[in-house]
């Protein structure tokens, strides 16, 4: 649902927000709705400005729960420092709200932006997607895992910490304490995790085809080299992916060795697909 423009950008509203929105104004907490709708917005605020700052288009930013999803004119997950600057710029947005309501606490409307801020920081520095501690997680495990393994390990991190914190909620009602905003949350995490699973695909192929125009633009590049045996197929080497680096793969035969640079390998699986292996690579 469309919610109107902020610099341009379309807003709109995910069912989830305003599910929460609706059930929050129903227990009688709509002034506190209010403030958390407007501490949100400020929050994607610091998003939108870090991705213009960055060269990054911004498309829409959907509204969440907890939080938001900015959407952009190209996948970052193959780029963890932008995707990374880019995620640490909502919560020192809210850290500026909060801020403003301890110097205001004495007023009502600084009480509850205080405790707004405090939920919006405290759940988005968690470190699961598609929170923000879990995108800053992200650029970190791909740079020290590799691109296809470092997504892994935090996909299957995110799902237990969803499917953890809903059985905890649910857990919680036989002793008499309910929390709306526990239950929106696991649900709205398990949801998102699976979109983001369904990208990967999409971010490595970004990955690939984004490579020779980043070799281009940069004077130097750190390179990575990998060992592999002629019956190693490219779908094995994704994991060892480290972007921001070029590889340089080092074919491994009884008689001799032979070096592949990436550029050929990511021809010939746009030709062959991810299952050509390496000893077919060397002969095309």
């Amino acid at each position: 649902m469309s919610f109107g423009k902020i610099l341009g950008v379309n807003l709109k509203v995910h069912y989830l927000f305003l599910l929460w929105m609706i059930v929050a104004a129903t227990l009688g907490e709509f002034y506190s709705a209010l403030i958390i709708v407007f501490s949100v917005i400020f929050h994607e605020l610091g998003h939108v400005l870090a991705a213009v700052n960055l060269g990054v288009e911004v498309r829409e930013v959907e509204l969440m729960p907890f939080g938001g999803v900015a959407r952009v004119n190209r996948l970052l997950g193959s780029d963890p420092a932008t995707e990374t600057a880019i995620a640490l710029a909502g919560p020192a947005n809210s850290l500026v709200l909060l801020v403003v309501g301890m110097v205001y606490f004495a007023h009502p409307w600084g009480r509850e932006l205080m405790e707004s801020n405090i939920l919006l920081l405290l759940v988005n520095l968690l470190p699961i997607l598609p929170l923000d501690g879990g995108r800053i997680l992200k650029g970190f495990l791909v740079r020290r895992e590799g691109l296809g393994r470092g997504l892994r390990v935090l996909f299957m991190q995110t799902q237990r910490a969803a499917v953890g914190l809903f059985c905890v909620s649910i857990g919680v009602v036989f002793f008499g304490v309910f929390s709306i905003n526990a239950l929106v949350l696991s649900a709205f995490i398990l949801y998102a995790v699976a979109r983001e699973k369904k990208m990967m695909p999409y971010v490595v192929m970004n990955y690939v085809g984004s490579k020779s125009g980043e070799v281009r633009s940069r004077s130097v590049m750190p390179a990575k080299a990998l060992v592999v045996q002629p019956h190693t197929t490219i779908r094995e080497v994704l994991d060892a992916l480290t972007p921001g680096h070029y590889h340089i793969f080092t074919l491994v035969d009884v008689s001799d060795l032979t070096t592949i640079p990436e550029d050929v390998v990511w021809k010939a699986m746009l030709r062959q697909g991810l299952d050509i292996t390496f000893a077919d690579v060397q002969k095309n």
